[in-house]
């Protein structure tokens, strides 16, 4: 009933059309109630944001004439509101919205099967709601205080309070299901929003009886709650089959069906809620599958097939080609702006552009689809080889064949904390030094560390380190795992100018005599360590003087401003930066952190790092450890998957079958079938979703972490460049097709003889000067080798190249000589 109604005598009613109050026919009018309704809101608070809005007119109410409002004649706040639910709720407009009466709320469940315990909650909402709806009709309150009233009364009525934030979500979901109707004694519109049905009763003995190899076929499916289409369809084949079979045995067809359908309605709760639903599927089904020759086909959800939902044109060869070319070539792999630069330009095909003409700047999700593998895989190529390995297909390790204490795997980092320490000038620096860790390499266990405060480390912290490893730990069994580049070949692994009396190539060269190997990652995938070293960082987040693991790009802002304090001698670190010495000794405790906690990674198998090292050790071979002595050498199954860049990955549990070849390379991004054989896990059939263009791919072995044979190896690279090879020969041609057009050079004969002239005789002189410098190369190299220097030996260098290499023939001589007599 709407606020200031008067009675309206029918014949006032009867003329409202032509009334001058009522206003043209042409200017709908909206009252009070139908604008709350559309926005979910309580009559009373919509009077108060129109009391400042004069009414353009009147309409008649169920009790007398209530004032109405054209749209434009509405506050603009409330018809930018109106505007927005109209958008949220798919309206064409806001007038659209208002045109429409709201429908009343009605629960997902009829209200009789509904739990008694859900029944039972809305029923205490109502009672809590009720004094703060009566206030509605009685005065216009406040938000606050309705809140502070609503939270009080449901705080009496539950027993126990909520927040003013979820009262008020509450308090507008009943008005927006009550519609604007003002029936608050519903009790459908209290309902929560998940609801859970009444128990069903029992099925009866007999029943169950009769019915137990079905029940035992529904209990053989992978979740009998929630089965898959082909499942259900198998379930009322067996229905179906028992059904004619008690029809030949002479039993009651109406008894057998009723039956069944108590059993499925009980059993089966996914075919349908209702025993009438679950009757009127039998029947249908059952003829549906009699008329179809008693075959599953006949009874298999057609909706997905023949829905009609196949508009879209096909994508183009051409259109594929442009969309992926100018992504990958011009717009950094970013599909959007290239599908608004071909819109904008007509560089698509007239049927898609036509098709999609509602979304020029944004890539409609089919297209997306199709194109987003290839321009991933084609961006990667394109930045480079690295980056291609990186983010390409990657052999799966296997480290069964791995004992702890085999291999030990070390590498740096600078890590994200700042320490202070005494500059020698009187006041402290801020750094972050360098971390070297080392790790067993099969339990990824950290067996020591070193923290140098500097920006580089040099030969001497990496052999200390190695030292004080094989000190506790003892030698690996077979040798160090090290990153490629600066732990190989760099001049920070050769050390620095007198660091020692052993430096480093000798230090590898004594574990080198003693059988141990020094190999070398050639990627971050193939370091374990870098895991530890990220795991390590995780645990050092809230320390003081944490900067983030990319400080440029974290901006730890208050951080920053302390250290600028410090730098400037403002403030002394103590209290706000750790010193070194609490550093190291909070090092000790987070790597004792990590060694102590446990790990479900394929390495550890479930096991902490410290009882991995333990548990995986080979207990025939134990570890060697040095004496002072020698411590100097210390320096059928059908399955769709979608094909990815590492092929096709099938996984059974903890176990993971791979496969991938030539042929999966053209299939990356699609969706197949696979048609997997427990018993000839070996060879993997391939298919379309239709089951045509059947392929056989073999399955990719496991490589051993270490040692594996060059056959294996060669075999499993050699499957992922094939995997590869589509991708990498689309990219030649595509970058072939977009290569920029040159005009063709054109010349007289003079010109381009003296062209020809001028390159043979540059060639001449460039092959000259290449063989001087490799001959002066290799005399300096003889020369280094005996320890001598090229002043006075002469300018004639073939003599000088002929002495030095008899004397390093005689030095070898001698050597040789001194060896045998030693021996």
């Amino acid at each position: 009933m709407s606020i200031n109604a008067q009675p309206c005598p029918s014949s006032e009613i009867a003329e409202f059309g032509k009334h001058p109050v009522f206003g043209r026919q042409s200017a709908k009018l909206y009252t009070a109630s139908r604008i709350a309704a559309a926005l979910g809101r309580s009559r009373q608070a919509l009077h108060a944001a129109l009391q400042n809005a004069p009414a353009s007119g009147a309409l008649p109410g169920c009790g007398g004439v209530a004032k109405a409002w054209t749209f434009d004649a509405l506050p603009q706040a409330l018809r930018a509101d109106l505007a927005e639910c109209a958008r949220q709720r798919g309206y064409r407009d806001a007038e659209h919205l208002l045109s429409i009466p709201p429908k009343a709320w009605q629960p997902p469940i009829p209200l009789n099967e509904i739990a008694p315990h859900c029944l039972e909650k809305a029923d205490n909402l109502r009672r809590a709601l009720a004094p703060v709806l009566a206030r509605l009709n009685v005065r216009n309150p406040s938000q606050s205080e309705l809140a502070a009233v609503g939270v009080q009364e449901y705080d009496r009525v539950f027993g126990h309070s909520i927040s003013a934030r979820h009262w008020r979500m509450l308090f507008e979901r009943t008005l927006k299901r009550d519609a604007g109707a003002e029936h608050f004694d519903r009790l459908e519109i209290y309902l929560d929003d998940r609801l859970a049905r009444k128990d069903r009763a029992p099925v009866p003995a007999a029943v169950l009886q009769e019915c137990h190899d079905l029940e035992r076929y529904l209990a053989s499916f992978k979740d009998p709650q929630s089965p898959t289409a082909d499942e259900q369809v198998m379930l009322w084949v067996q229905t179906f089959q028992k059904f004619e079979e008690a029809l030949a045995a002479g039993k009651p067809a109406a008894k057998q069906k009723r039956q069944l359908c108590e059993f499925l309605l009980v059993k089966a709760p996914f075919i349908a809620d209702t025993f009438a639903a679950v009757r009127i599927q039998f029947e249908r089904k059952f003829r549906r599958w009699t008329e179809g020759g008693r075959l599953p086909a006949a009874i298999e959800d057609q909706r997905p097939k023949k829905s009609g939902w196949h508009r879209a044109p096909k994508l183009t060869d051409e259109d594929r080609d442009k969309i992926i070319g100018h992504s990958v070539f011009f717009n950094g792999r970013r599909i959007d702006p290239t599908w608004r630069d071909l819109f904008a330009s007509e560089g698509l095909s007239e049927d898609l552009a036509h098709y999609y003409m509602g979304s020029p700047n944004k890539t409609p999700k089919s297209v997306r689809d199709q194109v987003r593998w290839d321009v991933a895989a084609l961006d990667d190529i394109h930045h480079g080889p690295r980056q291609a390995k990186l983010n390409g297909a990657f052999i799966s390790r296997d480290w069964s064949c791995v004992a702890a204490g085999d291999w030990y795997q070390a590498d740096d980092a600078t890590l994200p904390i700042y320490y202070s320490e005494p500059d020698g000038k009187g006041w402290f620096r801020l750094i972050r030094g360098q971390l070297l860790l080392m790790i067993d390499l099969r339990s990824t266990c950290i067996l020591g560390y070193a923290l140098l405060s500097d920006r580089n480390y040099n030969s001497l912290a990496i052999r200390t380190l190695i030292t004080r490893t094989c000190d506790e730990h003892g030698l690996p069994r077979q040798g160090f795992y090290f990153e490629r580049g600066i732990w190989q070949n760099s001049r920070l692994i050769k050390g620095i100018r007198n660091a020692g009396a052993l430096s480093w190539p000798e230090a590898e060269k004594g574990l080198c005599d003693l059988g141990l190997r020094f190999i070398h990652a050639r990627l971050p995938r193939a370091k374990p360590v870098e895991r530890v070293i990220g795991a390590m960082q995780n645990l050092m987040e809230g320390i003081p003087g944490y900067a983030g693991r990319d400080e440029r790009h974290d901006c730890f802002e208050r951080l920053q401003e302390l250290k600028r304090q410090v730098e400037n001698r403002k403030i002394n670190p103590e209290g706000q930066f750790l010193s070194a010495e609490q550093w190291l000794a909070t090092l000790d405790s987070l790597c004792a952190s990590y060694n102590a906690a446990s790990q479900n990674g394929k390495m550890t198998e479930g096991l902490s790092p410290s009882e991995a090292f333990q548990r995986f050790q080979n207990k025939a071979d134990p570890q060697v450890r040095f004496d002072a002595r020698c411590r100097y050498l210390l320096a059928h199954h059908r399955r769709p998957v979608r094909v990815t860049r590492n092929g096709i990955t099938l996984r059974f549990g903890k176990n993971a079958f791979n496969y991938r070849n030539e042929s999966t390379g053209r299939l990356i991004g699609q969706t197949v079938l696979a048609w997997f054989n427990p018993e000839a896990p070996d060879i993997l059939p391939v298919s379309d979703m239709d089951r045509r263009n059947l392929f056989a791919v073999e399955r990719s072995q496991e490589v051993p972490a270490i040692d594996a044979s060059g056959e294996l190896l060669g075999t499993e690279l050699a499957r992922v460049a094939a995997h590869q090879s589509h991708a990498k020969t689309y990219y030649r041609m595509l970058r072939n097709k977009f290569a920029p057009a040159f005009r063709r050079n054109l010349m007289d004969h003079a010109t381009g003889r003296l062209g020809d002239a001028i390159e043979e005789q540059s060639e001449a002189m460039r092959t000259q000067l290449d063989q001087r410098t490799a001959r002066l190369t290799g005399i300096q190299r003889k020369a280094r080798e005996l320890g001598m220097s090229l002043d006075g030996l002469g300018s004639d260098a073939d003599k000088v190249d002929e002495g030095l290499t008899m004397m390093l023939e005689a030095e070898r001589q001698h050597k040789k000589q001194t060896k045998e007599a030693n021996e």
